[in-house]
């Protein structure tokens, strides 16, 4: 998210004040409108402050700001959303402050604030330049809820008890519907190395948004196999119970970690687990598991324990049935890794146009033959 410098009035009354943003790295994002009609929601996008309800907007509230930027939902014209703030980010109030955020609709979740009126009055810009791009979250999201020295450093959101941490989410509203995690983990309280360590601690909870009816596990049988199997004790405490998918892709997840999108950063949890389980048969084991093989008692030249095609060994009839009929290449590269199928997967799967999704030079997806 991005926040206002403190908590306002502000003076946004300069003549034809706007603020300009750009979400998701820039990319437009196409939906299916009525019937077969395809209907266009950009990421470049500018709000007009006359557009709003101000009581004085020479000392404009925080809450007025929220208000109007959610307030502008814009109009389709031929097919074409006018660029409006509302079908691609959101705005909230945040320890009184004004919070930003995109909603997420694009390939690469980010925000950048244009050199603007409203950016910098409210939100710190500097004259004549443009914001850094602040990356959503990237492959590992978190906020450091441990109480400092310093009372100011705390942050603001967290609230501490005897027996709970309480951390209120941002809103979730405009979440798609479905079955969400938050995770906690407690990792830096005394490694000193791989020798001599405490072992951290970790927990996750699921939660619903927009739906009473919970998610089934893509993945729901690791237990059959991990009882009691804890990896790399040192660094970051990896149980394996029946969700540990869950667990796990709080961090391995299919975001980038920096503002250019060229860094994967924890490597998504789907290539992964193949990959390692697959490991003594793979062409580069280091660069498909994505991690050097120095973890504690452990190496990649694994050898799957029975036909390795045997898909139900961890996706039982229980689980959600996404792996039997969305092919994706992510996935399948973690055990489809020689030179000839990297190749394959990349030309059938590639858009040299990302930013225009629709303009008739794209090369088929996976589920188009597989």
């Amino acid at each position: 998210e991005i926040l206002s410098d403190g908590t306002g009035p502000w003076d946004i009354s300069a003549a034809d004040a706007t603020l300009d943003l750009v979400v998701d790295g820039g990319k437009d994002v196409f939906i299916m409108g009525a019937g077969s009609d395809a209907e266009v929601l950009p990421a470049t996008i500018s709000v007009a402050v006359a557009d709003g309800t101000f009581a004085n907007t020479a000392a404009a509230t925080a809450a007025e700001i929220v208000d109007w930027l959610n307030a502008d939902i814009g109009e389709v014209y031929e097919g074409e959303w006018d660029a409006a703030f509302s079908t691609r980010a959101i705005a909230y109030l945040d320890g009184g402050m004004v919070a930003i955020r995109s909603r997420n609709l694009g390939d690469f979740f980010s925000l950048q604030l244009l050199d603007s009126e409203v950016n910098i009055a409210v939100f710190g810009g500097t004259v004549g330049e443009d914001s850094d791009v602040q990356v959503v979250g990237g492959s590992t999201p978190s906020n450091r809820v441990y109480q400092y020295t310093v009372p100011a450093d705390n942050d603001p959101k967290a609230a501490w008890t005897t027996g709970a941490i309480t951390y209120p989410l941002d809103p979730v509203d405009d979440l798609a519907p479905g079955t969400y995690v938050a995770s906690v983990e407690m990792a830096d309280r005394g490694r000193v190395s791989m020798t001599d360590y405490q072992t951290p601690s970790v927990g996750w909870v699921t939660f619903q948004v927009g739906t009473a009816t919970e998610q089934p596990l893509v993945a729901d049988s690791c237990d059959k196999c991990h009882e009691g199997f804890v990896l790399d004790y040192p660094r970051h405490h990896k149980p394996f119970p029946n969700d540990a998918v869950d667990g796990c892709a709080a961090c391995h997840d299919y975001q980038n970690r920096n503002a250019t999108g060229e860094w994967s950063g924890g490597q998504p949890i789907s290539r992964r687990t193949h990959a390692v389980h697959f490991g003594s048969s793979l062409n580069y084991p280091l660069t498909t598991v994505a991690h050097e093989e120095t973890v504690a008692g452990r190496n990649w030249d694994i050898t799957f324990p029975q036909d390795i095609r045997h898909c139900e060994s961890c996706h039982s009839a229980d689980s959600s049935g996404t792996w039997a009929i969305n092919a994706a290449r992510i996935p399948c590269s973690g055990c489809h890794d020689s030179d000839e199928a990297t190749a394959h997967m990349d030309i059938m799967t590639w858009d040299p146009t990302p930013a225009d999704p629709w303009s008739g030079d794209e090369e088929e997806s996976c589920k188009a033959c597989h």
